[in-house]
């Protein structure tokens, strides 16, 4: 099955509401294939938390919605040892360094395309969960997260749900048009995180998009966007990825951009574990600042 690719009218969309979501954009069995794989990554860190004696449960009985919630209720281990900024396995690279991605994003980025750095898994707990971090995200800009420098490029988002998102359990929401520019951000001490100060949010009327697993939602790296709280007891699973062109600095402390696809440079691109492994050993993140270019405000 040939992999979908963004028409003239999408293009249009995208460049003039700053988000485009392409429904049913990825096979069934490449996502089956991440999901296992985060569920045996949860299985085998709470298996060894418990060998450990740090967890007295690993509550093997739960499902794949159901059990890292459950887990963090008496520890955040699991989600800390796993969901960071290492995080990677096969099944996850095969998709993001598949057809079925870089197909739609070719055309936003030309055929040379690297995945920036900041990628993650996103697990969105219940707002019942103690770990108040992976509960709700407010207004930012991805690009907000990047040194000055890459104000002046153009960084794609890839929002990909790995079980369906809803109102309910916090689906992302969004200022269509609201992409014209980087806007002035703050870090809350304690939080690792940005947000748009208040006064600078355009005045423009937000929309919600609700998505299902397979379901691709495109974002250039300047739309203002936030998720709200999970009001269900079940994760809410998603990945979040970032592309650029090849040629486009990646704005992290170090961290290399993973070289995807490119008909100049073949023989760089990455094609399994071992050369991601390579590429950070080769280039060590730099223990900088986080956030340096917005003034840190502690919250009242």
């Amino acid at each position: 099955m040939s992999s979908a690719t963004l028409s003239a009218a999408m293009l249009r969309a995208f460049s003039d509401e700053g988000y485009l979501l392409v429904e049913g954009a990825l096979p069934p069995p490449v996502l089956a294939a991440v999901i296992d794989e985060l569920d045996a990554a949860v299985d085998a860190c709470s298996r060894d938390l418990h060998e450990r004696g740090q967890l007295a449960d690993p509550l093997e009985t739960h499902g794949f919605d159901t059990r890292l919630h459950r887990l963090s209720q008496h520890t955040d281990a699991v989600v800390r040892t796993l969901f960071n900024r290492n995080y990677m396995r096969p099944a996850l690279l095969d998709l993001i360094r598949g057809p079925a991605l870089l197909d739609l994003l070719d055309p936003l980025l030309g055929p040379e395309i690297a995945c920036h750095p900041g990628y993650r898994v996103r697990p969105k707990l219940p707002s019942s969960s103690p770990i108040s971090w992976l509960r709700a995200m407010p207004w930012h800009q991805d690009v907000a997260y990047l040194v000055p420098e890459c104000d002046r490029y153009f960084y794609a988002t890839v929002w990909i749900p790995l079980t369906e998102s809803t109102e309910e359990n916090g689906c992302i929401e969004l200022l269509p048009r609201g992409h014209r520019g980087i806007l002035p951000h703050r870090n809350v001490h304690g939080a690792p995180f940005l947000e748009i100060v208040d006064e600078a949010l355009p005045p423009l009327e937000s929309v919600k998009v609700p998505a299902r697993p397979g379901d691709v939602l495109l974002m250039s790296g300047l739309m203002p966007h936030r998720s709200g709280l999970n009001r269900t007891e079940r994760v809410r699973w998603s990945l979040d990825l970032r592309y650029h062109a090849a040629d486009v600095p990646p704005g992290y402390s170090g961290e290399p951009a993973l070289l995807v696809r490119s008909r100049s440079r073949p023989e760089e691109v990455v094609r399994d574990c071992a050369d991601v492994e390579r590429l950070r050993e080769a280039s060590p993140a730099v223990d900088a600042p986080r956030y340096r270019r917005w003034p840190t405000v502690h919250p009242t």
